[in-house]
Parts: C-alpha cells; sequence; structure tokens
C-alpha cells in the first residue's frame, strides 16, 4: 500500500504548521525526522485521519482488493499515553480493542495475539506497573495493533528510553514493517539511521528531503546546521523523482 500527500498543508490553533507536504508512504519503515517544532506530530496526526488538514488531499493505493472496498485502518500510538498500573497488561489491551470496537467476546484472543507481536507473550497477567519503560513502549504499540491496522503510525517511540530499551522496540519496529506501512517520527539523526529504510526530513513545516536513508547524509547536514534551505529543498524533489521505487 502507498499513500501520497499532496500538497498538504495544516493549522494547529490558528498558527500554520504545515506548508504544502508531498509526500508518498511506502511499504516498510518510513521514518520521519525533524526538531521538536518541526510539525511531526501535526503530520502523523492528518495522515491518520485524528485532524483534518487545511489544503492538499490524501490518496491510497493498494494492491489488495479488499482495501479498494473499505478505507484503510490506522493504528496511531502517541508519544505519551495513559496506562492504569494496577491493572494488568491482558486486560488493558483487552480494554483497548473493545473501545476499537472489536466486539467483546474476541477481546482477550485479539490481546493475546497483539501482545506476542510486539514480543511480550505470557506478560497478560503481569501488572503494567511491573512492565520496564521499554515494556510500557511495546505495550502501547500493541494497543496499536489491535484494529489490525493497514497502516501503524508511531509518534517518537523511542524517546526518553535507556539505549538497551531502545533495542527491543526497534526491532518490534523493523518486523511489523515487514508486514504493513510503518510511519515513526523520530528527533535523532541516529535514530533514523538505525531504523533504516526510507527517511524524510521535515524542517519548518516543510519536507526538504525524502529518500534512503543512506543518501540523506548531505540533506541531513545541512538540517543539523539549521540550513534547509533551497538546496535542501531542491534535494527533496530529486529524492521523490529517482528514488521512489518500492522497498
Amino acid at each position: 500500500m502507498d499513500i501520497t500527500l499532496n500538497d498538504i498543508s495544516a493549522a494547529y490553533r490558528g498558527d500554520t504548521v504545515l506548508r504544502k507536504v508531498n509526500w508518498t508512504i511506502m511499504p516498510g519503515v518510513n521514518t520521519l525526522l525533524g526538531e521538536e517544532s518541526a510539525g511531526k506530530t501535526t503530520l502523523l496526526s492528518v495522515v491518520a485521519g485524528r485532524m483534518p488538514q487545511s489544503a492538499g488531499t490524501i490518496t491510497t493505493k493498494s494492491t489488495q482488493d479488499n482495501l479498494g472496498r473499505r478505507a484503510a485502518r490506522f493504528g496511531f500510538v502517541p508519544q505519551r499515553f495513559s496506562v492504569v498500573g494496577g491493572m494488568r497488561v491482558g486486560e488493558t489491551i483487552g480494554y483497548v480493542a473493545w473501545i476499537t470496537g472489536i466486539p467483546h467476546h474476541a477481546c482477550t484472543r485479539i490481546a493475546g495475539l497483539a501482545l506476542s507481536a510486539v514480543g511480550l507473550p505470557g506478560t497478560g497477567r503481569a501488572r503494567v506497573r511491573s512492565l520496564s519503560p521499554g515494556q510500557r513502549q511495546l505495550l502501547g504499540i500493541a494497543g496499536g495493533l489491535v484494529n489490525d491496522p493497514d497502516v501503524l503510525v508511531l509518534d517518537e517511540p523511542t524517546a526518553g528510553l535507556e539505549i538497551a530499551e531502545q533495542t527491543p522496540v526497534r526491532d518490534v519496529i523493523t518486523a511489523l514493517g515487514a508486514t504493513r506501512p510503518v510511519l515513526v517520527s523520530v528527533c535523532d539523526p541516529q535514530e533514523a539511521r538505525l531504523l533504516g529504510g526510507r527517511v524524510a526530513i521535515l524542517s519548518g513545516g516543510r519536507l526538504v528531503f525524502d529518500g534512503k536513508v543512506e543518501e540523506s547524509g548531505s540533506t541531513l547536514a545541512r538540517w543539523r546546521a539549521g540550513d534547509a534551505g533551497p538546496e535542501a529543498e531542491r534535494a527533496h524533489h530529486t529524492a521523490v523523482g529517482t528514488l521512489r521505487e518500492p522497498r
């Protein structure tokens, strides 16, 4: 499945945050890199249908016949999410499944499948408070999988984690990217490199690069130096024109 953004603009509390973003999200891991004020969360929210754009269109193309007859399903995991420490892990994901619209009788089974998919099988009876920060992040990703989404959207999933706890989260993201498009936002260029796949660099609400992570070097250097100007914009258009082959 490909999701194509055409001249997407969006505002938050009256301020323009995104400015004519053109981007195609493809199967595999798609990393959105940008500083804290770049507009990453706004872009993720627009893609996932959690907030409207003020201009532009979003189109979805899929080779799956069944998707042609329904809207794409999105799983969205925000950077900060609340969990009840006293609840059991399985109950937590079962509740997420229920409020997502899954029939009550199927919620326990779905919760087990989602927990297995993120490397937390056998934890259903554990209390949420007993989980490490990294396991809690995996718990959030499990919640994003309960509706078997066509596209999984993760807002800075490794932020604030110790290095040792980032690796299991990153491994799960990579594994899920083999089954569906995964859109991940990050602030750290090293994290973008470790995730691999494709990277788009968002600066000041504009996309200044879109291509393979190993080809982002010069644009990334300018972005880190605070100079994402016309040269970066030209690099973005070149990347869009020549590097958008499916993984």
